[in-house]
């Protein structure tokens, strides 16, 4: 029953008592006295009767607050006697309280690491219960790599570097760096930072890049890139070209080595007078001018390794006179 209406039978009862009361014993028994006393009475066991409200479960939602967010209290409250609860909420930043009776605020003021707490009362309309009070932290959350790239790829060539380009978010904004850990061959290398050198490294070795975000306090997961491959460098063309020997002939064995130690190495002649040859294989040249091929001759050698990256050479034969020693060629190369 409604603690209201058991009041108001309670208060009939003692009526029908003080009644029988007064018909017991006599008229000088005053009826207003009594009738006040036995109300009194009555209304004092109905506030003794009711019983405060209980808070079953109080907590903040989200649970990890970040900045510039929102928070609210998720609560529930009962009433032994049945009656209409509500409940009333205090809230404090650090310690600090927050102004107002609301379910939700805005985390002004707050910071990273901040205490956020609130405080739920429940209330029947007469009657406060026990407060009840839950707690949290706005989190500081990591920073995200977003991209890992490396320049150039898929391929670069021996002794050139590496160049890592990364990118990353930060939810709270905070401002991010980046760790590097290069990997050759997927074993650490002890290379840090991002540009990486090629130096020592042969043809068909992997170069990858292992990244970390980090905002001072917390680490992202770790990125990897794609791996770039060792290509084959260019082979070197190391001799120089002679010049005509004292019977009148160009004699010239061309010497070449690769970086890479690929001994596939071919021979071919890009531009040469009329009547000269190469040996493809061992690149030896062997040329007699004619008496009609007096003056200059252009020259270019060109070395090629398996993986066709070329050299050349070029250099020029002047040829005076048939019956006198030619001058001495003027070397001259490039690469392509």
């Amino acid at each position: 029953m409604h603690k209201t209406a058991a009041a108001r039978s309670r208060r009939a009862c003692a009526a029908a008592t003080l009644a029988l009361a007064l018909g017991c014993g006599g008229e000088e028994a005053t009826a207003p006295t009594h009738t006040w006393s036995a109300e009194k009475t009555a209304d004092s066991s109905a506030d003794l009767d009711n019983r405060p409200p209980v808070i079953r479960s109080v907590r903040i939602d989200p649970f990890e607050p970040t900045l510039g967010g929102k928070v609210r209290a998720i609560a529930s409250a009962f009433d032994p006697d049945g009656d209409a609860t509500q409940i009333h909420y205090r809230w404090s930043i650090d310690g600090n309280a927050v102004p107002g009776d609301q379910r939700e605020i805005a985390l002004v003021g707050a910071s990273k690491g901040s205490i956020i707490e609130v405080f739920a009362t429940p209330s029947d309309g007469s009657l406060e219960g026990e407060t009840s009070s839950a707690q949290t932290q706005v989190v500081d959350r990591p920073p995200v790599v977003t991209g890992v790239g490396l320049s150039p790829a898929p391929k670069v060539a021996p002794g050139s570097p590496i160049k890592a380009v990364a990118q990353a978010h930060d939810p709270d904004g905070d401002l991010v760096r980046f760790e590097y850990a290069w990997l050759v061959n997927g074993e650490p290398a002890a290379a840090r930072g991002d540009l990486f050198s090629t130096e020592g490294l042969h043809h068909g070795d992997r170069v990858q890049i292992l990244v970390v975000a980090t905002d001072g306090a917390n680490r992202s997961a770790p990125m990897k890139s794609i791996e770039v491959t060792v290509g084959s460098a260019h082979p070197e063309i190391v001799s120089k070209p002679p010049g005509m020997d004292s019977s009148g002939v160009f004699r010239y064995a061309v010497v070449a080595k690769d970086p890479d130690g690929d001994r596939r190495l071919r021979y071919r002649l890009g531009e040469a007078p009329d009547g000269m040859a190469i040996d493809a294989i061992y690149g030896e040249i062997l040329w007699k001018p004619r008496q009609d091929q007096t003056g200059e001759h252009p020259v270019a050698i060109v070395v090629t390794d398996s993986t066709g990256l070329e050299t050349t050479q070029k250099f020029k034969i002047t040829v005076r006179v048939a019956d006198a020693a030619p001058a001495a060629p003027q070397p001259s190369g490039g690469r392509r």
